[in-house]
């Protein structure tokens, strides 16, 4: 009996075609998610943001030269809403009572669900209460404002289910 030789080559042929085939599409679909996902950037402009490095290292210079400190105080109030307390104290131990505090809650791995506030004096400290849209993590960037003077602060919060 003679062996068949024209079935086989074809089979091969198939198989390796297939195979192509299976990781063409694979990786059209990563390339679909990448392009789709959330980009990473931190900064809108990272590179103008690397020339200026050494003005915010000055920045940053002049605001351990006040010495100032904040006591924060965060409390899940609710499935969606976080009250915040601060109490800001000046290289003397004084309290900042004429400090104007504004923050931001920014999620972490979401664009555009960021959360402007302002905390109100009340007595010794400042306070704010904040609905969030999501619960999970949050970053919460303060600053502080006496004066000429600025504070910027950063703190992780997280809102539990």
């Amino acid at each position: 009996m003679k062996p068949e030789t024209g079935r086989w080559p074809r089979a091969y042929l198939w198989l390796i075609g297939g195979f192509a085939a299976l990781i063409l599409t694979a990786n059209a679909i990563m390339v679909t998610v990448a392009l789709n996902s959330w980009r990473g950037l931190h900064a809108e402009e990272p590179y103008i943001q690397g020339l200026n490095y050494n003005d915010e290292l000055a920045r940053r210079s002049a605001e351990d030269a006040l010495g100032w400190r904040l006591d924060v105080a965060v409390e899940q109030t609710g499935p969606h809403t976080l009250s915040i307390a601060i109490t800001p104290v000046d290289n003397a131990g004084r309290v900042l009572t004429a400090a104007e505090i504004s923050g931001t809650l920014v999620r972490p791995t979401q664009e555009g669900m960021d959360v402007p506030f302002r905390l109100a004096p009340t007595g010794s400290a400042h306070e704010a209460a904040v609905a969030l849209p999501e619960q999970g993590v949050w970053d919460m960037r303060l600053t502080v404002a006496a004066g000429d003077d600025r504070l910027r602060h950063h703190e992780r919060v997280f809102l539990a289910p």
